[in-house]
Formats: C-alpha cells, sequence, structure tokens
C-alpha cells in the first residue's frame, strides 16, 4: 500500500513488483455501523466517518494508516441493483446465459419477475452487489440437472429459469440467524 518492490516467484522466475503504481481500493459493506450513525450525514447525504470509526468496525490500525483517503458511498438500492444484473458486462446472470449456451447449447432464459426477485433477496441480504453472484450461482446449482438432460438429448433447447425455484432460493439467503449467534454478535461488538 505504500509503494514499494518486492520480489515475486512465480512459476519458478522471480518478478520484481512495484506498487507505486497502483492504485489500491478497499471497500466494505458494514451496514450494522451505517444504521447506527445515521445521524452522522453530510449535506450530501452521505456518512461522515474517519479513521477512528473503521478501526472500531475492526480493520487493522495499521491498514488504515496507510489509506490515503477514506470515503463513504452510499448503499446500493434495486435499481442500481437490477441495472447491474441488466447492464454490466460481468453480470452474474449474462454470465449463466453464455455457460448455458457454450456448455449445455441451452438458452436460459431470466423472466422479469425472476429478475426481480433475485435483485429483492440481494437487497435484503445488505451485502451489495456480490450477493447477486451469489443467488444466481445458487440458481445455476438448481437449473444444472436440467441443462445436463438437454446435452444427453443433443438438442438445443430454450430453458426458462422459472419462479417456483426462487422460493427456496430466497429461503437460502435469507434465513433467519439463530437468536444464539445473535447474542455471540452483541457479545462481540461490547468487547
Amino acid at each position: 500500500l505504500s509503494g514499494s518492490t518486492f520480489t515475486v516467484n512465480y512459476k519458478g522466475k522471480s518478478y520484481d513488483f512495484d506498487t507505486s503504481r497502483i492504485t489500491f481500493i478497499c471497500l466494505g459493506a458494514f451496514t450494522d455501523y451505517r444504521e447506527k450513525q445515521n445521524e452522522n450525514l453530510d449535506e450530501n447525504g452521505n456518512y461522515k466517518l474517519n479513521a477512528e470509526d473503521y478501526i472500531n468496525a475492526g480493520i487493522m490500525r495499521e491498514i488504515v494508516g496507510r489509506l490515503p483517503l477514506i470515503t463513504s458511498t452510499n448503499a446500493l438500492d434495486k435499481e442500481a441493483l437490477k441495472r447491474i444484473l441488466s447492464e454490466s458486462s460481468i453480470s452474474p446472470t449474462q454470465q449463466l446465459i453464455e455457460f448455458g449456451k457454450s456448455t449445455y447449447n441451452t438458452t436460459i432464459i431470466f423472466d422479469d419477475e425472476v429478475i426481480d426477485e433475485i435483485v429483492d433477496i440481494a437487497y435484503a441480504t445488505k451485502t451489495g452487489a456480490r450477493s447477486l453472484q451469489s443467488i444466481v450461482a445458487s440458481i445455476k446449482t438448481v437449473i444444472l440437472k436440467e441443462l445436463q438432460n438437454n446435452r444427453k438429448n443433443g438438442k438445443a433447447a430454450e430453458l426458462h429459469i422459472p419462479m417456483s425455484i426462487m422460493g427456496p432460493i430466497r429461503k437460502n439467503h435469507l434465513r433467519e440467524v439463530p437468536k444464539k449467534w445473535n447474542s455471540n454478535i452483541t457479545k462481540m461488538e461490547n468487547l
């Protein structure tokens, strides 16, 4: 982070690696912290945080001290999550569609209601855009057998992702935290 040069060994060769021209961006979703700090907003609605806030959230003091700029961003809303699924070049739904075509000769189709359900689940987890990848991976796991059957039949096919598979996926991603875990979390916050 401080811009030094060090040697990296890779496949039996040594390479000098200079970090002075690399911008490191460290991000985190501190949703619990944000909810407690609602009164700490600037005129634009962004959180006013300083180094001590990040240290109190569990980031090592040595790392925070090496970050030249500390700022905050607003959480993604449902519209932003939906845009990631529909417009991003690295959209997890697009990756699954490409996987279906290239590996199983099957066109995977996401109906609008399924996309909306993926967004709703991701929004409820409060873990940002990464949760989209996890939810779509769950869909892939569920439909894999159907894709394999299509390949065995040797025919091109379309596979609509039915809304009916989303119930178990929602339940898996949004299951309640047992009270025992909640008490441990509270104890950890009080340390």
